[in-house]
């Protein structure tokens, strides 16, 4: 498909409670036309992303709707808010490209930390559980980058001004831009100011800036592990024991989900078991492999193998306890396990 792209000029929104949406406002015959050329954008049906782009250069992702019932706003216009007009530095009546935007699976959202402010003068608690679920239901889709500010509406008596502070993705990043998935992001709200008439209840340690670790490396590349001709292996291993990890925690205790802790590989004398274990353990982006042949957890004094596999443990158990689900992966290789079971055959 052809990229679709338009001249829009800047305007107000078409009514005062829609600039607290953190969306933008089309006439109806525009919203149409990009809706039509847009692809997929895991977005709402009665949105389209628009990637807007001034004078400045600077670009910014908004989701667009139609002017709602009753409000007016004129064909080849935007309704902008004051803070999006802010943003990406234009007046009103100023032109500005806009153009379908198509985020990518890398830009998917983890968690997103936001610091939050009162946004008019006076008394004001929040609590910071009902904020994160109202963000998650009205935003599911859209797109935010570091350092972006909106204002924001529990309801018309809690107005907020939000600011994206961090995100995290699902899977290894280095975008500038991120999708919220609803209720699959974890959404970390905390107070961002010092008015001592605004008080956040509720608020997740979280918010303190803890970030879920991703579980490769950051230049990780298959291509480079090694492994020629073990594609389909490292695939079912991945797909069975390390999938689910590229989820954060609340995600996976929410679907009821085990993490697989350990797998088998076996298979005769150098079919590739002992490099594949080696190479995923330094892609991983986890603590230092312990790699120990099978014979070495062998004792003659009872009770003295078992206690060695203890200590192999021990790291793991001890970080678990004090970090909880911000625990770094632990891996542990077994090789040559078939010699201390004294099993013949296949190797495992």
């Amino acid at each position: 498909m052809a990229e679709f792209a338009g001249t829009l000029l800047c305007a107000k929104t078409p009514h005062n409670t829609l600039a607290y949406t953190n969306r933008i406002y089309l006439h109806a015959t525009d919203f149409a036309a990009y809706k039509g050329a847009a692809p997929p954008q895991g977005c709402p049906e009665n949105e389209v992303l628009l990637a807007l782009t001034g004078d400045s250069g600077k670009e910014l992702v908004y989701a667009a709707q139609a002017n709602p019932p009753g409000t007016e706003i004129k064909a080849g216009t935007v309704g902008l808010s004051g803070p999006q007009r802010t943003a990406l530095g234009l007046e009103l009546s100023a032109p500005m490209r806009a153009t379908p935007y198509k985020p990518t699976i890398d830009q998917q959202l983890s968690t997103i930390r936001l610091s939050c402010a009162p946004y008019r003068k006076g008394p004001l608690t929040i609590d910071a559980q009902q904020l994160a679920d109202h963000l998650a239901k009205e935003c599911r889709g859209q797109v935010f980058s570091i350092g972006q500010k909106f204002p924001f509406g529990l309801d018309p008596k809690q107005l907020l001004f939000l600011t994206v502070d961090g995100m995290e993705f699902t899977t290894s990043s280095s975008s500038h831009l991120g999708q919220l998935q609803g209720g699959l992001t974890k959404i970390l709200p905390f107070k961002g100011c010092s008015n001592p008439d605004f008080k956040v209840e509720k608020e997740p340690v979280e918010a303190r800036g803890v970030q879920q670790q991703s579980l490769f490396t950051s230049d990780f590349d298959f291509a480079k592990l090694g492994i020629g001709g073990l594609g389909n292996e490292f695939d079912t291993i991945f797909r069975r024991a390390f999938a689910s990890r590229i989820y954060p925690a609340h995600i996976i205790q929410q679907m009821g989900i085990s993490h697989v802790r350990g797998m088998l590989l076996y298979g005769p004398p150098g079919c590739g078991k002992t490099l594949i274990a080696r190479q995923i353990g330094k892609v991983l982006n986890a603590r230092e492999p312990k790699i120990v042949n099978g014979p070495e957890v062998l004792d003659k004094y009872v009770g003295a193998s078992e206690e060695k596999i203890r200590e192999l443990f021990a790291d793991a158990e001890a970080e678990q306890q004090s970090e909880g689900d911000r625990s770094m992966l632990h891996t542990i290789i077994f090789d040559e396990m078939d010699v201390s079971c004294g099993v013949e055959g296949p190797s495992m």
